[in-house]
């Protein structure tokens, strides 16, 4: 094969997300029969016609196969060619990332079932947690040491991504509760607005 029959990035970077969903569907798929206690990556690879060798080139664990729209988000973002510009500069280029995936993560059916067994097995909430810590102390060094910027903003523009993340995924989750139709892009759009209304607001003299 030579150079030009090489898959372009783009093309690269869509047969990897494909290949993530599906271990995701296959994880779904086992843990609302067994338990997420019960299921193995032995079983999850298995289902989705892999390897586990291959299983651990996506995720972690299984935890993390079930949640797969945190840990993407935070390989997107390591990954994303930040342009040069200031922290607000930086920050505005990657909440774009973040809103893309947003899109692509919260699929309406798929969050439904991901939302019932969070609700069902309480060690996931754990595993969100430790995703979030994950992504503001990589994010934040990686913005410090290979962009610059400066140690506080890092972890500030961190900080921001992973909150609006969060708070749009229980909107969502909330709106899924409630049994009312939704688009997931604009739910990020209206907790992003409102955590940039909130991140403006001036010290009291």
């Amino acid at each position: 094969m030579n150079a030009s029959d090489q898959p372009r990035p783009g093309v690269r970077a869509q047969r990897k997300a494909e290949t993530a969903r599906q271990v995701h569907l296959a994880t779904l798929d086992l843990v609302e029969a067994q338990g997420l206690e019960r299921v193995t990556v032995a079983q999850i690879a298995a289902r989705a016609g892999i390897s586990e060798r291959t299983f651990f080139r996506y995720f972690d664990s299984k935890e993390s196969a079930t949640l797969i729209g945190h840990d993407t988000l935070l390989d997107m973002l390591l990954e994303f060619p930040i342009p040069a510009g200031t922290p607000a500069q930086i920050y505005a280029a990657l909440l774009r990332v973040s809103r893309e995936q947003f899109d692509v993560a919260v699929r309406p059916h798929e969050f439904t079932r991901v939302s019932r067994i969070i609700l069902e097995e309480p060690r996931l909430l754990r595993a969100i947690a430790q995703r979030e810590m994950e992504l503001m102390a990589r994010l934040g060094t990686a913005l410090t040491q290979q962009y610059g910027v400066d140690a506080v903003d890092g972890m500030l523009v961190a900080e921001l991504l992973a909150s609006g993340w969060r708070v749009a995924w229980i909107s969502v989750a909330r709106e899924v509760a409630a049994g009312r139709d939704f688009e997931p892009r604009q739910v990020f759009d209206r907790v992003s607005s409102r955590l940039a209304a909130l991140a403006s607001a001036q010290l009291p003299d």
